[in-house]
């Protein structure tokens, strides 16, 4: 959710009331007496809790990294100076909750929740408690693979139970997976209960990181650490820990200037950046945090030192700049300095775009596909650096042709996937595992597409077999969440729908999307690409129109939901106004990253 009044950014907790009994309002209330408390670092802010007849609403601090479940869910595991990164946060954090005389009973890597800037933020208090007094909880509750012993065998616990499940989550953080994770629930708590896995070797982790888990992971609560005790241990304080982490540790290892210690030889030509260059180039979504912070971080070195690396440095990035401004200037000689907070240029980082490739396009492989994103971006690419940018007005409309364009959408990665409306009113949902299920324009038809691209067809809801009775579900949820609660993103009276297409045309699918802090990205096998900026609601569309037959339109939609279309190649002769021009540039420079991620080579 975004506060228009300031741009602000929140992600909101939304709880319906018709599916709470009294018990739970009773947590939820608990819920919220409890988080409204904290205000800490290494905890999830709750900026503000209402109600209305429908649901319960939490507006809370904003995590556009996700959580350390994602991170696993892409990388498998970390390297270990990452997972002292993350466990020394995570320790001050859970220490300050103690403090306070909470327990949160359900900590775990989905709950591990990481800010912009990579800082772990512990959230959902949905099981947290305060313990009366002496009395400890007996109550069974958590997520079965960090539950500890003594709650399985119903004795009574307290802020005991909380080091053990950041046991489980670093040693899930240097491994995989959590120490007692089995096929089946019954025999993980018959490991947990018996304090059953497998020990760490040398190969993941030190001695003392080993040793830090052995701890942790006592089946005597009695015998575990208190926190501040795990704060002293050797290893968070004798080993390295980065003083920050770049966000393309979300998806791949980090580079070994990140890793290695500030005396290590390797890493000593890229411990500090110029943050004027890096704020202007390389501010996007996928760019390390401000790393002149963590050179300020790093121990200090004697005077002579550090004006020999601060020279070495000074040349390399001198010659960094110049490479950047040459490939700049190639294809933008006549550009003017466009608004800082739209135009963001992408890395370019080629095992990242592999890494990237395979979760945002599988099917790279289909030649069909991939020359679409090319195709856009040449089209792009021959107009956009020709563009007068200076005009006062647009040129004319184009008023016989308004595409199909995203008016909804829904993010529910975190679980299912991408919900989506599109102007016509078919709905589609694009899941996790890269199947996708959609209803036709006039909701009847049910079409399904596995991740191998063999669609099916029901004429009927009923139709749809048993094992896909699920996802069928899910696409009623989003479709239905959609059309109570969200707006259109656009006029709908100017959308006409085109003539009657054949029974066997498809609904469009969501190839890809990608969302960042400053925009979502979404990429449709029409073709069409469209990009909805966050700080105004503004979006752009560009789509390939036959009937037209002049190449691409681009529309625009303003800050009032007005769409305006306009032939690519009438802005390239006519030129346009500076608001247009610098969304349209911004578009550009994702359509080159979506082309390279297809591992094409651009001309």
């Amino acid at each position: 959710m975004t506060d228009v009044s300031n741009g602000n950014q929140y992600a909101c907790k939304i709880i319906p009331k018709n599916r709470m009994q009294r018990i739970h309002m009773q947590k939820i209330a608990r819920e919220i007496m409890i988080h409204k408390e904290l205000n800490h670092v290494n905890v999830v802010q709750m900026h503000h809790y209402f109600e209305d007849n429908l649901n319960v609403y939490m507006l809370l601090e904003a995590c556009p990294r996700k959580s350390l479940m994602h991170v696993l869910k892409y990388r498998g595991k970390v390297t270990e100076p990452e997972a002292r990164y993350y466990m020394k946060q995570m320790v001050t954090g859970v220490a300050y909750i103690h403090s306070q005389k909470v327990v949160h009973r359900d900590l775990k890597p989905g709950n591990m929740f990481l800010s912009d800037r990579m800082i772990v933020k512990i959230g959902d208090f949905g099981l947290a408690t305060r313990p009366d007094g002496q009395r400890r909880r007996v109550t069974i509750c958590g997520t079965p693979n960090y539950i500890a012993p003594e709650v399985l065998y119903k004795q009574a616990y307290s802020y005991e139970a909380d080091v053990w499940a950041l046991g489980c989550i670093l040693y899930a953080l240097l491994v995989g997976q959590p120490p007692f994770d089995t096929a089946t629930l019954k025999e993980t708590y018959a490991r947990i209960c018996n304090n059953h896995y497998r020990e760490v070797d040398d190969s993941i982790a030190s001695k003392s990181g080993q040793d830090l888990i052995r701890w942790l992971l006592q089946s005597n609560p009695e015998l575990r650490p208190s926190l501040e005790r795990v704060k002293e241990h050797a290893y968070l304080t004798k080993e390295y820990v980065p003083a920050s982490l770049p966000h393309t540790c979300c998806y791949q290892m980090p580079p070994a200037s990140i890793i290695e210690p500030p005396s290590s030889p390797s890493s000593m030509s890229t411990v500090a950046r110029n943050p004027e260059v890096k704020a202007q180039i390389w501010q996007q979504s996928f760019v390390y945090p401000d790393a002149s912070l963590r050179y300020q971080q790093q121990p200090m070195q004697t005077q002579q030192a550090q004006h020999q690396q601060q020279q070495q440095q000074q040349q390399q990035q001198s010659q960094h700049q110049q490479h950047l401004l040459n490939r700049s200037q190639k294809s933008l000689q006549k550009e003017s300095k466009v608004s800082s907070w739209l135009v963001r240029k992408l890395p370019k980082l080629p095992r990242f775009r592999q890494r990237l490739s395979s979760v945002l396009c599988p099917d790279h492989k289909k030649t069909g596909l991939v020359a679409q994103s090319v195709q856009m971006h040449r089209a792009l690419e021959a107009c956009v650096p020709e563009m007068k940018r200076n005009n006062a007005c647009n040129p004319p409309t184009v008023e016989d042709i308004v595409p199909l364009f995203v008016t909804k959408w829904i993010d529910y990665s975190n679980k299912y996937g991408l919900g989506f409306q599109l102007s016509d009113r078919s709905v589609g949902v694009l899941f996790n595992d890269n199947t996708k299920i959609s209803y036709t324009h006039d909701r009847r038809r049910v079409e399904y597409m596995t991740t191998d691209d063999e669609m099916t067809r029901y004429h009927r809801e009923r139709d749809v077999p048993a094992p896909l009775q699920k996802k069928l579900e899910l696409l009623r949820h989003f479709t239905e969440y959609m059309d109570d609660f969200l707006t259109e993103g656009g006029e709908l009276k100017k959308y006409r729908a085109p003539p009657r297409q054949s029974k066997n045309a498809c609904v469009p699918r969501m190839r890809r999307w990608l969302r960042t802090d400053k925009a979502i990205v979404m990429e449709l096998t029409v073709p069409l690409l469209q990009v909805n900026f966050f700080v105004d609601h503004t979006k752009m569309v560009v789509s390939q129109e036959s009937a037209g037959g002049r190449g691409y339109l681009i529309t625009y939609i303003d800050t009032g939901r007005h769409a305006s279309s306009y032939w690519l190649n009438d802005l390239r002769d006519f030129g346009c106004t500076p608001d247009l021009y610098e969304r349209l540039y911004y578009v550009c420079k994702v359509t080159r990253e979506f082309a390279e991620l297809d591992n094409n080579t651009i001309a």
